[in-house]
C-alpha cells in the first residue's frame, strides 16, 4: 500500500484481504517494487528457516557419555559436535551478512554468542577431563595420598565437583543444556 500510494478504507486486516482489494492496488503498475518485495520476503523466509534448522539441530545434539572405569563419567571426544559448531557458525555468518537479515539479526547474534560459548566450554572441558583422568589415576593410589596429603585433599575437592558436573551431564547430555542454559550458564567458570 505504501509503495502504490493506495490505502484501503476502514480498518485493514491482511488475514481478510480479498482479491478485489489486491486489484485496487494496481500492482501491475509497480512490477519492479513488487518483485523486490517478493524477493526480500523469500530471502527473509529462507533465513528464518536456516535459523529454525539450527535451533532444531541443537535441541537434538547431545554429548556421548561413557562410564569411567573407576566410577563417574567422561565425555567421548566431541569432534562431531565441533564440526556442527563450525558448520552452524558459517551458516549464521552468511545469514547475518545477508542484506535480508533484518528480521533475524537478534536471533543470529544470540546463536553466535551461544555457539561460541559452547565451543569455549567444550575446549576447556576436554582439557579439564584429560587432567582429571590423569590425576585421578595418580590419586587413586593410597601410597600417593599418604605421601602428598595436601595435594590429595585439593584433588578430592576437585574430584567431587567434577563428578557432580558429570553426574548432571549423564542425566541430561544435551549440549546446550550442559554448556549454556539453566544451571550450566556458568559452566565455564565451574570448569575453570
Amino acid at each position: 500500500m505504501e509503495e502504490t500510494g493506495k490505502e484501503f478504507e476502514g480498518e485493514f486486516n491482511l488475514k481478510f484481504i480479498t482479491l478485489s482489494k489486491v486489484f485496487e492496488l494496481e500492482l501491475q503498475n509497480h512490477q519492479e517494487k513488487v518483485t523486490e518485495i517478493c524477493k526480500e520476503a523469500k530471502e527473509e523466509a529462507r533465513n528464518e528457516e536456516l535459523i529454525k534448522k539450527i535451533e532444531e539441530e541443537w535441541k537434538k545434539t547431545s554429548f556421548e557419555i561413557r562410564e569411567y572405569q573407576k566410577g563417574g563419567y567422561t565425555i567421548k571426544s566431541p569432534e562431531e559436535i565441533k564440526q556442527a559448531l563450525d558448520d552452524n557458525m558459517l551458516i549464521l555468518g552468511s545469514v547475518g551478512a545477508s542484506k535480508y537479515a533484518r528480521s533475524v539479526k537478534k536471533k543470529v547474534a544470540d546463536w553466535e554468542r551461544d555457539l561460541n560459548l559452547v565451543f569455549d566450554v567444550i575446549e576447556l572441558w576436554m582439557v579439564v577431563q584429560r587432567k582429571w583422568i590423569y590425576l585421578e589415576s595418580i590419586f587413586s593410589s593410597e601410597d600417593i595420598r599418604i605421601a602428598l596429603p595436601e595435594e590429595a585433599k585439593k584433588f578430592n575437592k576437585t574430584d567431587i565437583n567434577y563428578r557432580k558436573i558429570m553426574d548432571s551431564v549423564s542425566k541430561n547430555p544435551n549440549v546446550m543444556n550442559c554448556c549454556v542454559r539453566g544451571d550450566s550458564s556458568n559452566r565455564i567458570e565451574a570448569l575453570k
